[in-house]
């Protein structure tokens, strides 16, 4: 077993060394683990295949993620063989950027390529994959627990049109902005603090202990809707009104999961949530007020509205709500990244007081690149 050396070296390697370490297994294993203690690894006069094994090397021996970053076609190769790739578009021609999963027009971009929008798209997207795990596990649960309580006799509580639209227009906008303007840490942070890189790094936004919180979040909501539902009612709530009843409890599950679950809130945040209530609020206002009971859909509207218009329909629906939401917002707060990143850190992250709007976020896109341009 190799240990750490003592101190700090760096290794220097010209093509001609590296050529024979590479035909050696166990030269190359013993260089690809000493370099991993490494400040600095230079390796000089290699060949794109020489830069292409080295990379898939440390993809198998040291099982981490790997970058590749050049500018010309002696870079292909080994740009390829990376997760990611990036391309410098420049003199040396374009055969490395088209070759990339990214292109920076200068190696100066590389850092803000990395530690803020890195940071920001892992963390978008993270949020918003574990957003659609619970949402889609409590939705989809409750169609499983009805058929319990009714002895897996065939029912259909939610009505067809509720399934059409849940997730294409009731559930679709507030996880969408937020997956693209949301950010936990502005970009002036995430470049002094590069420590904060390891959220990204150590899988701390998904993982699999969040995967099943997730899935445990949805089956604990799709439970408590069931149990006031079906322990609530009084004698003589139809199928129908029971799936109305779960429909609109579960959506604003959603609803709030989504807002505790917002880093920064912004103007858009808001008038996305809003904006959905609103249209959901008219929908239904429509979609009753006309008469389904000899169509398709065979809803009896008259007694919808009845049942919407009692205090047993809101007062369940309110004790579902903070039934599930409380706990959820105990264990986000206990849970909360910050104090991943004061143990990591030994500080407290600071963030804005008053977030400026991302309404128009890509126009700062290109101010900060024209400030970086001219910083360079």
């Amino acid at each position: 077993m190799l240990t750490k050396p003592e101190g700090k070296f760096s290794i220097i390697v010209n093509g001609p060394v590296i050529d024979k370490i590479l035909n050696d297994e166990a030269l190359t294993k013993e260089f690809i683990l000493t370099a991993k203690f490494a400040e600095t690894v230079i390796i000089c006069r290699a060949t794109p295949k020489h830069k292409s094994l080295v990379v898939e090397k440390v993809k198998s021996l040291l099982k981490v993620q790997t970058l590749a970053i050049g500018d010309g076609a002696n870079d292909v190769a080994m740009i390829q063989s990376a997760h990611v790739g990036i391309g410098i578009q420049g003199n040396e021609g374009s055969q490395a950027a088209n070759n990339a999963d990214f292109v920076i027009p200068k190696f100066y971009f590389l850092k803000k390529l990395m530690f803020v929008y890195g940071h920001w798209n892992y963390q978008r997207a993270s949020d918003m994959l574990l957003y659609f795990i619970k949402k889609h596990s409590s939705f989809g649960l409750l169609g499983v627990l009805v058929q319990c309580l009714a002895l897996f006799y065939t029912v259909i509580s939610i009505d067809d049109i509720m399934f059409f639209l849940f997730n294409v227009i009731f559930n679709s906008l507030p996880p969408l902005i937020s997956g693209t303007f949301d950010k936990q840490f502005e970009s002036s942070t995430l470049q002094r603090n590069a420590q904060l890189y390891k959220y990204g790094k150590d899988s701390y936004g998904y993982g699999r202990p969040r995967f099943f919180l997730c899935i445990l979040y949805g089956l604990y909501g799709a439970l408590i809707i069931n149990f006031f539902g079906y322990f609530g009612h009084m004698e003589g709530v139809g199928i129908v009104s029971y799936g109305w009843y779960m429909s609109c409890t579960v959506l604003a599950i959603h609803w709030l999961t989504w807002a505790i679950d917002v880093k920064t809130w912004t103007f858009v945040h808001v008038v996305s949530l809003a904006g959905t209530i609103l249209v959901f609020i008219i929908f239904m206002c429509i979609y009753l007020s006309i008469d389904l009971s000899t169509s398709i859909s065979k809803i009896n509207s008259q007694g919808v509205w009845l049942y919407f218009t009692g205090a047993e329909f809101w007062l369940l629906m309110l004790l579902s709500v903070v039934s599930v939401i409380l706990p959820y917002t105990f264990v986000k707060t206990l849970s909360q990244d910050q104090y991943f990143f004061q143990e990591k850190l030994n500080e407290k992250a600071q963030r804005p007081q008053t977030p400026k709007s991302r309404f128009f976020s890509f126009f700062s896109v290109f101010k900060d690149q024209i400030s970086s341009r001219s910083k360079a």
